[in-house]
């Protein structure tokens, strides 16, 4: 399943690059519920998907949503001890 969620984050991220903020937002929350029943193991690409999704909030405006989002993924980077912490700082 982790494919999946891997696919539907990356057309996220096409979705953005295109302008396509909605159907963005649409992707990334598929993604979000496989990487969740992952745990553990698939945690440092849920941490990516809610930075990406605090981008794509960012870029609607959506100030208090995108700061939450990128909240969600520092936390999970502290708590998992991931090196990729700096993109979510």
């Amino acid at each position: 399943m982790s494919k999946v969620a891997g696919i539907q984050h990356n057309l996220g991220n096409l979705e953005i690059a295109s302008g396509n903020l909605a159907e963005s937002r649409d992707y990334f929350e598929r993604a979000t519920p496989i990487w969740i029943a992952g745990g553990d193991a698939t945690a440092s690409h849920l941490a990516l998907t809610y930075l990406c999704m605090g981008r794509m909030h960012m870029l609607q405006g959506n100030f208090l949503e995108a700061e939450k989002n990128t909240k969600n993924s520092e936390a999970i980077f502290i708590r998992i001890g991931s090196p990729s912490l700096a993109m979510a700082q």
